[in-house]
């Protein structure tokens, strides 16, 4: 099974700066956030520039999407083949959203070369997605279009300024669909990876709450202060009590943590930890 991975490398780097390793939440895919990969290039992130992979969960981005396999567990594990793949021995794992019950799975089962780790504003739990509706809305949707034409006119941001639309949409397109020979265009999630990975969902529900005391890794706790935020006053306790090497971070953004409009916030706290470890 082939699993994509992409990363970006500064020219003339040292070994010795710690790489780090990102894990998209929900619907992202290696190729959403570029950015993280060339503001690491560039030394956006730390004192220092430093390589950046970023991994596409299995049955998104253009990694397989086998018939079975879309659990915590099973997405852990690639993301360690393509730490392996990349030559890392130590490094720092970000995973945001559903990219952080994945980053404690790695960390908790399989934490070889963990220099740290960055949780992205959400609770240290994989949930059925199938009882909370995570992805109804998405699965109602169009995966398969026969034209770019026909996948602009799908998209929900549509807004009264199709000329503003549409370089929107040509901006991003290359992120978010993949064009077949045929001309046809598709979303880069597959329908099916999605359906099972709501199966899977419900036997594959973990707290991961009570296991957080056997997090070695120094752990850099990321929380969205603006706008609705699934980690709860009840979730961020379960970090203060179980986490040995724990510091907190209040961003002025939303869930998103400013991926896609102001990543300062974001690369100030994550350069804090990563000069820590840096000395």
């Amino acid at each position: 099974m082939l699993i994509e991975a992409l990363e970006w490398c500064p020219p003339q780097e040292s070994e010795t700066r710690l790489p780090l390793v990102f894990i998209p939440g929900g619907t992202g895919h290696a190729r959403t956030h570029e950015v993280h990969g060339r503001s690491g290039a560039m030394g956006k992130i730390g004192r220092r520039k430093r390589r950046v992979l970023s991994v596409s969960r299995r049955g998104t981005g253009r990694s397989d999407a086998p018939a079975t396999g879309y659990a915590p567990a099973d997405f852990a594990r690639d993301v360690r083949a393509a730490i392996r793949a990349a030559g890392y021995e130590r490094f720092v794992l970000f995973g945001h959203s559903m990219g952080v019950p994945i980053g404690l799975e790695l960390a908790l089962r399989d934490p070889q070369g963990l220099a740290g780790l960055v949780l992205g504003d959400a609770p240290p739990r994989y949930i059925d997605f199938k009882a909370e509706g995570t992805f109804e809305k998405l699965l109602a949707e169009r995966f398969e279009y026969v034209s770019w034409d026909d996948a602009f006119e799908a998209m929900t941001f549509r807004t009264a300024d199709r000329a503003a639309d549409r370089l929107r949409f040509e901006r991003i397109r290359a992120t978010m669909f993949a064009e077949g020979p045929d001309g046809t265009v598709r979303y880069l999630i597959d329908r099916r990876a999605l359906e099972r990975t709501v199966e899977e969902s419900a036997a594959a529900k973990t707290n991961y709450a009570p296991m957080l005391p056997g997090i070695s890794a120094p752990v850099l706790l990321l929380v969205a202060s603006s706008g609705p935020s699934p980690l709860s006053p009840e979730a961020l306790g379960e970090y203060e009590r179980g986490v040995r090497a724990l510091t907190v971070r209040r961003l002025p953004t939303d869930h998103d943590l400013g991926q896609r409009t102001n990543t300062a916030p974001l690369y100030a706290a994550m350069g804090e930890l990563f000069d820590q470890l840096e000395g």
